[in-house]
């Protein structure tokens, strides 16, 4: 059964996101059919709604390019994920309802990113655990929902926390951060969570834009 252009949009997002079509790439019309065996008003539609996600660039007379990132851009995503984040854990360490199930719950899911320290790629399985670890925290305050809201950012968030690992950040970073969100919800130290929650969420920095690998993904 052929793809239809959501199917096609789906998988040509999932390359987008983790860098198999990267930033400045260009893509036709015509090579996407031929690969995926489609016709071309079925990656019209996929590249009409990645267009719409910012994600793809059409420039006339030139063709149809992954859109380069702009990290002002990330660096607002971020912020506003981030004051998502701490007003819910501002609220669930606050709040009456019992933390133990939920602390519980994370202390697993650390567990099963400590397999992945090593690991220098943002591989599917780690993402996976890093998403759960935070929806864990809203779900106990049921906030689960609240980050659909952001759904258009939290895109470009992924696309940017892969550049991020490529740059060189092991993910036993990633993993360290965890623990210090959990020590500090744990230990009902508020500010330290707020703090450890910051530092995890907003890691826009001159590294990767100066790192050569990387300089030509950005605007």
């Amino acid at each position: 059964m052929k793809m239809n252009s959501y199917a096609l949009y789906d998988d040509l997002l999932r390359r987008i996101i983790d860098l198999s079509l990267y930033p400045g790439m260009q893509l036709s019309e015509n090579a996407v059919s031929a690969e995926y065996n489609v016709s071309r008003s079925v990656v019209r539609g996929a590249f009409a709604r990645l267009v719409e996600s910012n994600l793809l660039k059409v420039y006339p007379q030139r063709g149809t390019y992954v859109s380069l990132v702009n990290l002002n851009y990330i660096q607002k995503a971020l912020f506003i994920r981030a004051a998502v984040e701490k007003e819910v854990l501002r609220r669930f360490m606050a709040g009456p309802i019992l933390k133990e199930d939920t602390i519980g719950k994370m202390e697993l899911n650390l567990q099963k990113q400590r397999q992945f320290e090593g690991e220098k790629k943002y591989v599917e399985k780690f993402r996976l655990l890093d998403e759960q670890f935070h929806n864990y925290i809203l779900a106990g305050n049921d906030s689960e929902d609240i980050l659909h809201l952001l759904d258009q950012h939290l895109l470009h968030i992924a696309r940017w926390r892969n550049i991020y690992v490529d740059s060189g950040v092991y993910l036993a970073t990633l993993v360290e951060q965890h623990e210090k969100i959990l020590e500090a919800v744990k230990s009902n130290d508020l500010d330290a969570a707020l703090l450890a929650t910051d530092v995890h969420i907003n890691t826009v920095h001159g590294m990767v834009v100066d790192d050569p690998e990387f300089t030509n993904f950005f605007e």
